[in-house]
């Protein structure tokens, strides 16, 4: 039970330490891409406080509790036999983020977009736990990037049986929408349509999301840690 409190916590921390840069980003979105949906917005903000979570359950440290204590483990495997619920848990905590990114995202819509920002997401808390008290683990990248693998298995198949409700949460779910969709607003507004373009950084969106989400986790998870242990202690 007290395990289960730890976890509930830590991730009612993370949201509230990724709250006011998800506020931020929404705004500022909605401000520089004004057609994107308001459901895309709200998995934006979903996959940010999941992410933030995330790293408040890996016990990611805050910028002023790094301390080196490598703990490291490079072989993999090594605790299947004895530890086999471990190694599922793993998985099981970024199936999430692979289900969602290809759901919020149609440059994730394929196996290596999608893996690769969750390899890296689960890369960069194996490093950053070298200076806290967690181990760093082979195996919890090897899972994590497996479970990623395995939410985008999930996605890829509600996507071919269900495709309308698959992809009811992206920007644009077919390709060239975005550009059809500047095309018949110039319409509306009788102005010729100028071959107009997303901004650059609507491409690299899933990636800011991330970032915000360590932002949150390196400067305030630490401090609404404290608060929520001395309200409920």
């Amino acid at each position: 039970m007290f395990f289960i409190e730890i976890i509930l916590i830590n991730a009612c921390a993370g949201f509230l330490s990724v709250l006011p840069f998800f506020i931020v980003l929404e705004i500022f979105f909605r401000k520089q891409i004004p057609y994107l949906s308001l459901k895309h917005l709200v998995g934006d903000g979903i996959l940010g406080i999941y992410l933030a979570a995330v790293l408040a359950i890996a016990g990611v440290p805050g910028l002023y509790e790094l301390e080196l204590t490598p703990n490291m483990n490079l072989l993999p495997f090594v605790d299947l036999t004895t530890n086999p619920l471990h190694y599922f848990e793993n998985m099981l905590l970024f199936l999430p983020i692979g289900f969602l990114l290809p759901a919020l995202y149609p440059r994730c819509q394929s196996l290596k977009n999608c893996i690769l920002p969750g390899f890296c997401f689960s890369l960069s808390i194996e490093l950053l736990q070298i200076f806290s008290f967690r181990a760093t683990d082979v195996d919890d990248l090897i899972m994590n990037t497996a479970g990623c693998a395995a939410g985008y298995g999930i996605f890829w198949l509600i996507h071919k049986l269900y495709p309308a409700a698959a992809s009811d949460f992206t920007a644009f779910p077919e390709e060239g929408d975005a550009e059809a969709y500047l095309a018949a607003q110039n319409e509306v507004t009788r102005q010729p349509y100028m071959k107009q373009k997303l901004p650059r950084l609507f491409n690299a969106e899933a990636f800011v999301f991330m970032i915000a989400s360590w932002a949150g986790a390196l400067l305030l998870t630490p401090v609404f840690k404290a608060i929520i242990w001395n309200i409920f202690s």
